[in-house]
């Protein structure tokens, strides 16, 4: 949870605020790594979802790109709703 509260500010009623502005490094270097991680880890969930759909027809899989790992924070609206969609759906 101590990685949680690093990344986003309380607000003064104590619920999570804003995502914190960390800098970037200004190593081009980095910079291309940081790319190169970014543009090879979505060819990999990609290939993952897609195996998923492939192997369970029934699932419901909801792509919402670009998110940070607390999706249920970052897309508040999001989130709510495509669990709706999905338990709506259920037989």
């Amino acid at each position: 949870m101590d990685a949680l509260r690093q990344q986003y500010a309380t607000t003064s009623e104590g619920r999570v605020g804003i995502r914190r502005d960390f800098p970037e490094s200004s190593n081009p270097q980095v910079r291309k790594d940081a790319r190169a991680y970014s543009a090879a880890e979505r060819v990999l969930t990609t290939k993952q979802s897609r195996i998923f759909e492939d192997s369970v027809p029934t699932a419901q899989v909801v792509r919402l790109p670009g998110l940070q790992h607390y999706v249920y924070l970052s897309n508040e609206a999001n989130v709510p709703r495509e669990m709706k969609s999905f338990l709506s759906n259920l037989p």
